[in-house]
């Protein structure tokens, strides 16, 4: 696995939206993630396809949590990606006649009035609905159309060198990692927090292990999963105009961690039971700590 680190500026980094779990209408979202997962595991992962198949996932998740997020205050939502000009034209429809049967001060007419304003309010949220669905149905339409999946990728040449036989991720070793993260850990450059990797789990647990499998066999990590955002954090009691008073603090992706997680257990599965760590090596080992390195030293 090779790991590439690049120093350069590139302005304000373009951050996702933070997407928790407790802001999405939580039926709603797991229908269409499991419909999106169904969809994704018909085509085969290989290391050729792979940033394309994460891509492509990105994209649909993205747009689920766009379509199933509860709702917020119009003046800080932009125009949803299903929203069309009918829908406009419905809505100045309906306030219209709010505004007309709030008016009404006869108690008949106001009633008539404000029957008039139910029905058409109930075919605007209908349609909003079907506008919702149709959008989502476009997008795995057009995962199935393009067929990214058998995009090729030139493979970089290396040479031979000596291999681990590693044994493939179980599933019962993602439900540990998954069990192990916690909700309120702050997100990384994509916006997904630990709350939405979970359910990514839950939703579909032989799909979540094939794609780690994949990254894990092929030694592959993802390029969205390599990007961190840095956050400066004030050292306490130091001088804020000067640099050196602040700790920077990379945020790398929660999907990541899971990975990163999965194939450190292994790797240090295999070092302890091949013996491949010296004994005097009692730092970052379980079981071992300094108590134990003085005693050797006496």
């Amino acid at each position: 696995m090779l790991t590439e680190v690049n120093f350069q500026k590139t302005g304000r980094t373009e951050r996702r939206e933070i997407l928790k779990l407790q802001d999405m209408k939580i039926l709603d979202f797991k229908r269409d993630l499991k419909e999106l997962i169904n969809t994704l595991s018909e085509a085969d992962i290989t290391s050729e396809n792979l940033e394309d198949y994460i891509d492509k996932f990105y994209e649909g998740l993205y747009l689920i949590c766009e379509i199933n997020q509860k709702k917020i205050s119009e003046n800080k939502r932009k125009n949803a990606m299903w929203w069309n000009s009918n829908l406009e034209i419905k809505r100045r429809k309906v306030r219209a006649l709010r505004r007309r049967f709030q008016a009404i001060v006869d108690f008949e007419e106001r009633t008539a009035r404000r029957l008039i304003y139910k029905r058409e309010l109930a075919k605007y949220k209908k349609e909003i609905l079907i506008a919702k669905q149709i959008c989502f149905r476009k997008f795995l339409d057009n995962v199935v159309k393009k067929n990214l999946f058998g995009i090729p990728y030139d493979i970089i040449k290396q040479k031979e060198c000596n291999k681990l036989n590693l044994n493939r991720i179980s599933r019962e070793e993602i439900q540990t990692v998954i069990d192990s993260l916690e909700d309120n850990k702050s997100p990384g450059i994509d916006g997904l927090t630990n709350g939405i990797i979970k359910e990514l789990f839950y939703a579909d647990r032989w799909w979540f292990a094939k794609v780690m499998n994949c990254c894990f066999e092929n030694g592959i990590f993802s390029t969205k999963w390599k990007i961190a955002n840095v956050t400066l954090i004030p050292k306490e009691g130091k001088d804020t105009s000067l640099p050196s008073s602040y700790r920077p603090i990379c945020l790398l992706s929660c999907w990541e961690k899971v990975l990163d997680k999965l194939i450190t257990k292994h790797l240090v599965d295999v070092l302890e039971n091949k013996k491949l760590i010296s004994e005097n090596q009692f730092g970052f080992r379980r079981k071992r700590s300094t108590i134990d390195a003085l005693r050797k030293s006496n």
